[in-house]
């Protein structure tokens, strides 16, 4: 091999190196950046931090049991009634895109109604789910419109559009039932509701 064709080589050779460098160096940059821990407020200051990332589907979401208390008041506009008790329990979302929908679904027994409401830190409501459960369609409503729905034995929140690492307090209140152990389901998917608009409506 002449000494030309050497050198052609090379320097394709060192060329290759440098884009596969450039690539390299492009993904790195593209890597997300690690969500620091969400600080709560008032609310959630000494609950417990569920992370929520894109891993966590609808079939394998994260799953939190939670303990409650007895409550004997009622729901709805009358949420911080003293006979209804709380439990809290904070969320934060990790999705790999700079945006998405968080999915909350708190599994009751049947005959007990709960309510759920999703809290920014600064105490402002994103969205809830407050329907009669026991009755969750007709004269008292579902809780449709206002980021989520009602069914017999659950509350649910639909895709509540949220930033990167944004993170939540979750409000669950036992406004009718003995209390026990309820099931939390979080997850990431569609993003159906925005908070914004209907602040805006």
């Amino acid at each position: 091999m002449t000494k030309r064709p050497l050198s052609v080589l090379m320097v394709v050779a060192l060329m290759g190196g440098l884009v596969a460098t450039s690539s390299i160096d492009a993904s790195a940059a593209k890597r997300k950046k690690k969500c620091k821990a969400y600080k709560p407020g008032e609310l959630g200051a000494e609950a417990e931090t569920s992370k929520v990332t894109a891993k966590a589907t609808e079939e394998a979401p994260v799953e939190v049991v939670l303990d409650t208390e007895p409550g004997f008041g009622v729901g709805g506009n009358d949420f911080t009634a003293a006979n209804i008790s709380h439990v809290y329990q904070n969320i934060q979302v990790d999705p790999k895109t700079k945006k998405t929908g968080l999915w909350v679904r708190v599994e009751m027994p049947q005959g007990t109604d709960y309510d759920i409401y999703l809290m920014n830190p600064d105490g402002t409501e994103a969205a809830h789910a407050a329907g009669f459960n026991p009755i969750p369609v007709g004269l008292i409503g579902d809780g449709t419109g206002a980021g989520g729905h009602s069914e017999e034995t659950a509350e649910q929140l639909d895709g509540i559009l949220s930033k990167d690492c944004q993170g939540y307090t979750l409000d669950i209140g036992n406004a009718t039932g003995p209390g026990g152990e309820i099931t939390l389901k979080m997850w990431l998917g569609e993003a159906t509701y925005d908070p914004a608009s209907a602040e805006e409506g």
